[in-house]
C-alpha cells in the first residue's frame, strides 16, 4: 500500500479527538491502539467507543502498537475484537485464556524445532491429552 494510491486528503486525528471523526474512512490506521481498548470511563471512554464503531465500518484497519498485549489478555482480546469480533468475543475472556495457553504449548513445541536440521519431524501428542495436562497446570 502506498499514499499516492488514495484519492483526497489523509487525516491525522489525535486520539482524544477520535470521535469527531463522523466519516468512516476506507482505511484506518490506529498508532498506539493499545491506549484505545477495553477503556470504559476516562478522558479516551469517548474515543474508544469511536473506535468500535469505525472499526467495524471500515474496510481496513491496521492497529498499531509497540506494546506486548501479551501480559494483559483482557487487552490483547480487546484489540483482536476490533480486528475479528466473531473470532475473538470480546465477553469470553476465560475462553480467549484457554486459546492463548494452547498457543503457548504450540509456540514452545515450535521453538523446540532445529532449523538447520535436514530432515524434521513433529510428534505432537494427541490435542486430548494437550487439553489435559493444561487443564492440570491451570490448577
Amino acid at each position: 500500500m502506498r499514499l499516492d494510491q488514495f484519492e483526497g486528503a489523509i487525516t491525522l486525528v489525535a486520539h482524544k479527538d477520535l470521535p469527531s471523526v463522523r466519516r468512516s474512512p476506507k482505511v484506518l490506521v490506529v498508532d498506539e491502539a493499545h491506549h484505545l481498548v477495553g477503556v470504559r470511563e476516562g478522558v479516551l471512554a469517548a474515543s474508544a467507543a469511536r473506535l468500535e464503531a469505525l472499526s467495524r465500518e471500515c474496510e481496513v484497519l491496521l492497529l498499531l502498537s509497540a506494546t506486548p498485549a501479551l501480559g494483559d489478555s483482557k487487552r490483547f482480546l480487546a484489540l483482536l475484537n476490533l480486528l475479528d469480533s466473531v473470532s475473538h468475543p470480546i465477553n469470553d475472556l476465560a475462553g480467549f485464556e484457554t486459546k492463548l495457553a494452547k498457543r503457548r504449548e504450540f509456540g514452545r513445541l515450535l521453538l523446540g524445532l532445529d532449523p538447520t536440521s535436514s530432515a524434521m519431524v513433529l510428534l505432537v501428542p494427541p490435542w486430548p491429552k494437550l487439553d489435559a495436562d493444561l487443564q492440570r497446570r491451570e490448577r
